[in-house]
């Protein structure tokens, strides 16, 4: 069996990482978890993804920063309770 892997599927898996790395960083979504640890986990690893994504390429580095701005809305620090 083969599967041919067109750019258009690319561009869809590179779309649904970055949707997902963004939902990551989101620290309104990460409040949400009912434990710290799982605010801490829910953080680290939109951290995680992101330094990948941002590490793979050109172009994917393009996209995390251009067509995703930064989500961050607060500059103060905040205790995760």
């Amino acid at each position: 069996m083969c599967i041919k892997v067109t750019k258009l599927h690319i561009v869809d898996v590179l779309t649904i990482l970055i949707e997902w790395t963004m939902e990551g960083l989101d620290l309104e979504k990460a409040m949400a978890q009912p434990e710290t640890t799982f605010k801490v986990r829910h953080l680290k690893m939109g951290i995680m993804m992101s330094s990948v994504l941002c590490t793979c390429d050109s172009y994917t580095s393009f996209r995390m920063l251009v067509g995703y701005p930064l989500m961050f809305t607060h500059h103060l620090p905040i205790t995760v309770l």
